[in-house]
């Protein structure tokens, strides 16, 4: 059933725990004389549901996976793919989607007036937030797979946008350097090259306009 049974602080049960909740189990919460009500009892008072042997033995019932159930895909029926296109589903929020798809999902273990009740309800609620409305005489089930069936492919297509967008990369860039790293570079700069260490200038000197090389003026003033 994917549960688990750990102590309140998340740790794994010893044998005390294990001990103290068959124990509590076999003599007041198994169906007998009480009718296992005082175990209902503290799982509906308890804020974790917890029976009487979790609240003795400080311990918690987890639900560590969910069964995985055999998902149906949605489909689209023929008749409203182009109207499909032209939906709006910018207000249509996940957890509306999620109860449409699980709906859909569950539609054939449904009795015909849950199925119906169920199906009218999500639909009302879908066009609450989507537009355009269903052609006239729309089912409701065909109005859901129809808007969810829309929903998946353009989410798909994003996606496979967004995997061509990043496989065709853009040009890598160099990470910026710390302040530190680059004064380092820059000393092993000019150690490597001491003629780029301090740059240069042509003046002219003389009375005949020759020229000479001289530093170019920099950011240290002598003192006085």
């Amino acid at each position: 059933m994917g549960l688990r049974v750990v102590r309140d602080d998340g740790g794994p049960v010893r044998f005390r725990h294990a001990f103290v909740r068959a124990l509590l189990g076999a003599v007041v919460e198994r169906p007998g004389a009480l009718l296992a009500i005082p175990g209902m009892i503290s799982m509906l008072v308890s804020g974790q549901s917890k029976r009487l042997g979790d609240l003795l033995a400080g311990t918690v019932v987890l639900q560590e996976r969910i069964p995985h159930g055999k998902a149906v895909p949605v489909t689209m029926p023929p008749q409203l793919a182009g109207w499909a296109s032209t939906l709006d589903l910018s207000s249509f929020e996940d957890a509306l989607a999620l109860a449409v798809r699980q709906f859909l999902n569950r539609i054939q273990e449904l009795s015909p007036q849950t199925c119906e009740r169920i199906g009218n309800q999500l639909a009302a609620s879908v066009h609450a937030v989507v537009t355009p409305p269903p052609p006239p005489g729309t089912h409701p089930w065909a109005y859901l797979s129809a808007v969810l069936a829309e929903r998946t492919a353009r989410a798909q297509r994003r996606a496979e946008h967004t995997a061509r967008w990043q496989f065709a990369g853009a040009p890598p860039t160099q990470p910026a350097q710390p302040w530190g790293a680059q004064q380092q570079w820059g000393a092993q700069q000019k150690a490597a090259q001491p003629w780029a260490a301090q740059p240069w200038t042509t003046q002219p000197t003389g009375p005949g306009g020759d020229v000479a090389e001289a530093p170019a003026p920099g950011p240290f003033v002598p003192p006085s």
